[in-house]
């Protein structure tokens, strides 16, 4: 258990399986993975990546925001519970320095076990477990937020 107290999945399942290959939502995407567990930030990010998104991370709330001030992403993904600020601190700052870019808040806490996702336009709610987060549950969240703010054909 980490010395926060809380428990966390190690990994995210079945990311030991996927396998690189070019997504046409994710490719291209440019997407910040705040997370202060080194292996749920490294997982999540390598996942990401081998679909073909840019991925930048942050180890904390704080510098979560200093990085989202910098620069534009597409994607916003962070724990809520870290050192420094909250993951709602970085929604604050990502909704007032880029207010279309979508936001998905995690958390693993013993008593809320729920993703929210912030959706640029409305803020929709998309709950899913992550003491038992599977990557292709991590994959359609992301999804899901990338298309709500892409413009529609």
């Amino acid at each position: 258990m980490p010395a926060t107290g809380r428990r966390r999945p190690e990994y995210v399942l079945g990311a030991g399986d996927v396998q690189a290959a070019e997504d046409p939502i994710l490719g291209g995407a440019n997407i910040l993975v705040a997370d202060d567990e080194p292996n749920i930030r490294a997982t999540i990010s390598d996942v990401l990546r081998k679909y073909g998104a840019k991925v930048t991370v942050a180890s904390n709330g704080a510098e979560a925001i200093t990085i989202s001030e910098q620069q534009r992403f597409d994607l916003v993904l962070s724990d809520i519970k870290m050192p420094d600020r909250t993951g709602y601190d970085v929604f604050e700052s990502v909704r007032h320095s880029a207010p279309n870019c979508p936001v998905i808040l995690m958390t693993g806490s013993a008593t809320t076990q729920t993703t929210r996702s912030f959706a640029p336009a409305r803020k929709a709610f998309k709950p899913f477990s992550l003491s038992h987060l599977k990557v292709d549950t991590l994959l359609t969240e992301v999804r899901k937020a990338l298309q709500l703010q892409q413009p529609a054909q």
